[in-house]
């Protein structure tokens, strides 16, 4: 009788909790939730992304503050319908999220022929309302007209997946990932109720046993941008940021550097949109990733 009463407690509270989300909400930006990411495989990271405040903007708007793992970013949900970006370079702001649209729209950015827009709209199993939700997918479209037609291409920018929203919670991955610990959100808080399990941001100078690089996060990224790497042993560090010529625009390390896990900032304030690449040297190690600077 006393384990049923503590499973009937157990089930009250969690429903609870849910009741104190606001499950239609796509994109919750009350200040102090928060929402923590992990990525990797054999070598986890984590990283955290909070609503820390808001602000008028030049612009007259009002808009939240987000820590976006170091990145500050302003950004504002409007009735539930869109979310826009603030543009500090001139003062405006772009669509973000719709919400409303149907699936398959998109709209122009300010990048060469890409497009973004809303993929599809999905009912999913939630792990974290442990019930079936609404999820809809974001991601880059490409216009091909060089066949005798106009051929819509979604899922146009190699290495970069789709932003995967869940209805009530906001962003769950960066990837095709459906559940947790798959690569994406481990945890959250929204209007202070705690999903999931918050890692706090474990300490990732933990010694790695490969050399390796990973994906910069965010991607696309504007203006600024970290990348992780990890090193088994004591070795010399050279990672370079280049352009699509081939140039060198920025040198971030060239220095000896213990075994561990590190992360650097990369600031692209005063480069223009476009492709990037970064190179690690170090011992034998020689890797070259891609990224992507959106204005």
């Amino acid at each position: 009788m006393k384990f049923y009463k503590t499973l009937f407690l157990i089930f009250l509270s969690f429903n609870y909790l849910i009741a104190q989300i606001d499950t239609t909400n796509w994109y919750p930006l009350n200040i102090g939730n928060k929402w923590e990411y992990s990525y990797g495989l054999e070598e986890v990271y984590y990283y955290s992304v909070e609503v820390i405040g808001d602000t008028i903007m030049p612009n007259g708007k009002t808009y939240q503050i987000l820590d976006d793992d170091g990145d500050i970013k302003y950004q504002r949900n409007e009735g539930n319908k869109f979310v826009y970006v603030y543009n500090s370079s001139d003062s405006t702001e772009s669509v973000l999220y719709d919400f409303i649209s149907k699936d398959s729209t998109f709209w122009n950015v300010p990048y060469e022929n890409l497009f973004w827009g809303i993929q599809v709209t999905k009912r999913e199993y939630n792990y974290y309302f442990d019930k079936y939700t609404n999820f809809k997918y974001f991601d880059w479209v490409k216009i091909d007209s060089s066949n005798n037609g106009i051929d819509t291409i979604w899922n146009a920018m190699i290495d970069v997946y789709p932003t995967r929203i869940a209805q009530g919670i906001g962003v769950t991955n960066y990837d095709y990932s459906n559940y947790p610990g798959s690569g994406g959100l481990v945890g959250a808080v929204i209007n202070g109720d705690t999903l999931g399990t918050l890692t706090s941001i474990k300490d990732t100078r933990l010694k790695p046993n490969s050399y390796n690089i990973y994906q910069n996060y965010p991607n696309p990224f504007n203006p600024s941008t970290t990348i992780r790497y990890s090193l088994p042993k004591n070795d010399f560090v050279n990672l370079v940021i280049y352009n699509t010529l081939g140039q060198k625009v920025s040198t971030l390390v060239n220095e000896y550097q213990t075994s561990g896990k590190y992360s650097v900032q990369f600031n692209a304030s005063n480069l223009p949109s476009g492709v990037y690449f970064y190179k690690i040297e170090s011992g034998n190690f020689i890797k070259v990733n891609k990224m992507l600077l959106l204005r």
